[in-house]
């Protein structure tokens, strides 16, 4: 596909198949609400063919971005790791999202890596990342290498097993972390969360999260801390090295 689509509560809704090449479409005006987002992929087999890039996000109404659902074995990036099916550059103005950048449930094996998915403005707003179950199954959701700034929750993990947050910043929002009750084997190391005015990791699931920086000391239970069910030690002393 190639065209502009505006005004309208959903931009793009794909529902099954494979070999979609989807790329330079202009969906502002789109997005309005989480069930009705400017790109909706749903029940794709993914393999090298499935391409998707350099769309541009954003404009009135603009409250979800990107959501993907009932799909296994997907790369989302910003297209600089090898093997990409969804590409979105910060340019691509998804981090304009007022609720969710990327909403994404029940997948397996899926990659999130190399993305800045902060709000453009300084008022804390959304979710970078939503990671949820609909009726289905949400496993292995790997994220890595991300920046997400001035959002309500940085990341939402509310549901699904092994999935892992690394090597990203999750800083300067209200809460970096929010992990619900329900998730279990998760894993979150080297990340850095400096300046949350909630908490760095909220989770309502008992998780190991060693190694990760908070400002350069032990992390507490106020603001940009954690809370009781979050084992933080050791903690890093210094940012972790060739990360965000």
């Amino acid at each position: 596909t190639n065209c502009a689509v505006g005004n309208r509560r959903t931009g793009i809704y794909i529902n099954g198949g494979r070999n979609y090449t989807v790329q330079n479409n202009t969906l502002t005006g789109s997005g309005n609400n989480f069930n009705e987002p400017a790109l909706y992929l749903n029940s794709l087999t993914v393999n090298s063919s499935l391409l998707i890039n350099n769309n541009t996000f954003g404009g009135a109404n603009f409250n979800t971005g990107i959501r993907v659902e009932n799909t296994s074995d997907l790369l989302i990036s910003d297209g600089t790791v090898s093997g990409t099916h969804i590409g979105v550059t910060t340019a691509n103005g998804v981090g304009n999202a007022t609720g969710y950048a990327l909403y994404i449930a029940n997948l397996t094996r899926t990659k999130v890596q190399n993305m800045d998915l902060s709000f453009t403005t300084t008022t804390r707003t959304g979710t970078g990342i939503q990671v949820t179950t609909n009726s289905g199954a949400t496993a292995q959701v790997e994220m890595k290498s991300l920046i997400v700034k001035n959002r309500v929750d940085g990341i939402n993990i509310a549901s699904g097993a092994n999935h892992s947050v690394k090597c990203s910043d999750l800083s300067d929002n209200s809460d970096g972390l929010e992990v619900a009750s329900g998730v279990t084997s998760f894993a979150c190391e080297q990340n850095s969360f400096v300046g949350n005015i909630g908490f760095a990791i909220n989770s309502a699931a008992t998780i190991t999260a060693e190694n990760n920086y908070f400002g350069g000391g032990a992390p507490g239970g106020g603001a940009n801390g954690v809370t009781g069910s979050v084992d933080a030690t050791p903690f890093l002393t210094s940012a972790p090295a060739n990360c965000p």
